[in-house]
């Protein structure tokens, strides 16, 4: 009875494990957000990194002229990639890779990627009030 007990709560844990990342690597804010010159427009993406006790959470901030609703996601390990979902199970639609210190974002559910490239550590969340450079 004991062995079938161990048994059920390792199927249960083991593919948590799997998809775990490693948080170390995965901390901070980081942005490509900038000001159009002409327009005023906000282009590019932001991202903070959350840590909570089941794992590591991705908010995302998308803007396209201006700031778009953020999501939360789940950051995942997915053959050796980290992704971000929208739920436990759900299909990835983000993929997070590092380039030295920045970060670069690949959408995978259709949306085009930021033009603006990669992401740059930033201090502090953009919702802190932070002034966005402009766009080159």
């Amino acid at each position: 009875m004991y062995r079938g007990i161990a048994l059920a709560i390792a199927a249960l844990i083991f593919p948590v494990a799997a998809d775990a990342v490693e948080s170390a690597r995965w901390q901070g804010s980081y942005s490509n957000v900038c000001m159009h010159p002409e327009s005023g427009d906000l282009l590019g993406d932001a991202v903070s990194f959350i840590p909570y006790a089941g794992g590591m959470a991705v908010l995302l901030q998308r803007f396209e002229g201006e700031a778009l609703a953020p999501q939360l996601l789940i950051l995942r390990e997915q053959d050796g990639i980290a992704v971000g979902a929208e739920a436990e199970g759900a299909p990835p639609v983000i993929r997070l890779t590092r380039e030295q210190t920045r970060l670069r974002v690949r959408y995978l559910d259709g949306q085009q990627d930021s033009p603006e490239g990669s992401l740059r550590p930033i201090a502090a969340p953009l919702w802190t009030g932070a002034r966005f450079p402009e766009c080159r």
